[in-house]
């Protein structure tokens, strides 16, 4: 009986899509965004098509504020909202703080040649004394978190933007 129960139970899960694999569809056919620039606290910290990455130094007691510009050169904007994800990673690659936000304008709403940026102030006591790398993109929760591959992005659809190190 209770083999049956367990067997019966399995099937139910396997029918509602949970222990399968689920493709991510496209937040939207022709939503390109791309990174323009980065800038921590003032200072021009990424640009879309710089050849050398940019190493900054900064005060771990003092909050650190990144702006981040994006553009959106496609034809049409994002048919889910999207989220923003920044992961601080140390010489591993493992992450070791993160910084994942929703802009204040939905990416449904970036339409073709959207302009816009996103000020965030970050606690960043915990990684006094270390070199962090800084990686960026963006996920789709509604697409099971699918991330969008973004112009400059690597095979894991982040876009290394610099190292920070933190004094």
């Amino acid at each position: 009986m209770f083999t049956r129960t367990l067997q019966m139970f399995a099937v139910l899960l396997m029918g509602i899509g949970i222990g399968t694999a689920v493709k991510a569809e496209s937040p939207a056919k022709d939503f390109k965004p791309v990174i323009e620039k980065i800038t921590v606290d003032g200072n021009l910290f990424y640009a879309d098509g710089q050849k050398t990455v940019q190493k900054l130094t900064c005060k771990a007691d003092q909050p650190l504020v990144i702006k981040y510009f994006f553009k959106n050169t496609g034809k049409e904007a994002s048919s889910t909202d999207g989220s923003i994800f920044v992961h601080f990673c140390d010489e591993k690659n493992k992450i070791v703080k993160g910084g994942d936000f929703r802009p204040s304008i939905s990416t449904s709403k970036w339409g073709n040649n959207f302009s816009g940026s996103f000020e965030r102030k970050m606690d960043m006591k915990s990684l006094k004394g270390q070199t962090v790398k800084v990686y960026l993109g963006m996920f789709f929760m509604k697409e099971h978190g699918a991330r969008l591959a973004m112009k400059g992005c690597a095979a894991d659809k982040r876009v290394f933007v610099g190292s920070l190190s933190f004094e």
